[in-house]
């Protein structure tokens, strides 16, 4: 009986050239004229092939919805670059994406240190928010921020922010890496987490819709986590998944093509006036 073969990693339709000479893969799916772009952002150790149930779903119930994925700088077909990983930088490669290679409104649909990416833009890029990005969507993720205040008879505090230390993101981030990517990005991706810091300011996010997803089994980003960072964006929803893990894109596919969908329909009414053309440069 003949072996069956592995299906070749697929080549990245283009690459946007970063300052420090990162180069970030992207890949086209979906309509490319469509008027809303879906822009998926993988966490630490994923690549954009995370979202593959999630673009087959998204393409076969919305034939108009453009769809960009970018793996995030040392994974996949990105390169690392010379500038120390950091959700600033992060935030800024992602802020990149958006201006380069997206048009009309733009839904981030974002699952774990994704989602810390798209929180460190529009902490930093809060001009875009409202005006590329129109809607947000943050799956297993955590922003940082106070931890919440432990009430007498309840369960010990988390050991902090939002219950997710930054000694056990580094943990995390090992796990997810080491499978699969070079020393050299595991390595630097665990130093930015042993470095992270709360992103600060998510004021700009109340004025678009933002859908906080996570699993009731999620280990690494609780619910506490989710909860703590839905309250601090005026916006949110909050959506607990039961008998659900980390992983939601590959699990729950469709779970997140419907929000997403909802959000596309949101940016499709957002007015014109607020969306303005891509960016020459960034």
């Amino acid at each position: 009986m003949p072996k069956s073969r592995r299906t070749p990693p697929r080549t990245a339709d283009r690459y946007i050239e970063r300052p420090d000479g990162a180069r970030i893969a992207l890949y086209d799916d979906g309509n490319p004229d469509g008027q809303v772009t879906a822009l998926l952002v993988h966490g630490a150790g994923s690549t954009h092939t995370v979202f593959d149930a999630l673009v087959t779903h998204l393409t076969t119930l919305d034939e108009d919805l453009r769809i960009v994925r970018a793996d995030q700088r040392g994974h996949g077909s990105s390169t690392l670059g010379r500038e120390a990983v950091s959700l600033r930088l992060l935030g800024e490669d992602l802020a990149a994406v958006v201006g380069l290679a997206t048009t009309g409104p733009v839904v981030v649909v974002a699952h774990s240190l994704g989602g810390l990416s798209a929180l460190a833009l529009a902490d930093a890029r809060p001009d875009l928010i409202g005006t590329h990005i129109a809607a947000l969507l943050l799956a297993a993720t955590t922003g940082g921020g106070p931890a919440p205040s432990r009430q007498r008879g309840s369960d010990p505090a988390p050991s902090s922010a939002e219950g997710f230390s930054t000694r056990k993101a580094a943990v995390v981030a090992a796990q997810c890496l080491l499978r699969r990517r070079p020393l050299q990005t595991v390595a630097a991706y665990c130093a930015a987490m042993l470095a992270n810091r709360p992103v600060e300011d998510l004021s700009a996010l109340a004025d678009i819709p933002v859908e906080v997803l996570v699993g009731d089994r999620d280990l690494w980003t609780p619910p506490s986590a989710a909860s703590h960072l839905a309250g601090r964006i005026p916006s949110a929803n909050l959506h607990v998944l039961p008998r659900a893990g980390h992983f939601l894109p590959t699990t729950h596919p469709l779970t997140l093509a419907g929000h997403t969908l909802t959000l596309a329909e949101h940016a499709t009414h957002t007015s014109p006036r607020r969306i303005r053309p891509p960016l020459a440069a960034l």
